[in-house]
């Protein structure tokens, strides 16, 4: 959270972000696209699924 403090990033997208770094998975579905575009994983970005 640190890393996006200038984003409102809340408890729920952290721990998606969280959870992305732990098991490598990197495909996300979301509604919250713009914040979730925002964010990176080892400097690639995550996948939204549709």
């Amino acid at each position: 959270m640190r890393k996006y403090s200038d984003l409102p990033m809340d408890y729920a997208d952290a721990t998606i972000v969280c959870l992305a770094m732990d098991t490598g998975i990197q495909n996300i579905i979301t509604l919250d696209k713009r914040d979730f575009s925002i964010y990176r994983i080892r400097n690639q970005s995550l996948v939204i699924m549709p």
